[in-house]
């Protein structure tokens, strides 16, 4: 389950992520409108602020706070297309 810090710092704020499991051959979008978390799976949508491709082993550790940023940021299992700046600010919303 994944939760927002607060709902009212992610009031009005619209992101659309693609999450790229390379390892699991997956791909995950999430959506954020209002506040409200939707996810889905299937193909990537075109409109993202970014698209993340990482191992499902990394994406983990990154979500348990287990890796730290420098180990994420010069991982060779990860790689970011897109707003570097709007995926900062939509992890910066869960907690």
């Amino acid at each position: 389950i994944i939760l927002l810090r607060d709902g009212i710092g992610a009031d009005g704020k619209r992101f659309t992520l693609n999450i790229e499991f390379t390892d699991l051959q997956q791909t995950h979008v999430l959506q954020l409108e209002n506040a409200v978390l939707h996810q889905r799976e299937g193909s990537p949508a075109t409109e993202a602020n970014a698209t993340v491709r990482i191992t499902h082993p990394l994406f983990v550790k990154m979500l348990t706070g287990s890796a730290g940023i420098r180990e994420i940021l010069f991982s060779d299992e990860v790689s970011v297309e897109g707003s570097k700046l709007d995926l900062l600010e939509f992890f910066a919303l869960l907690d």
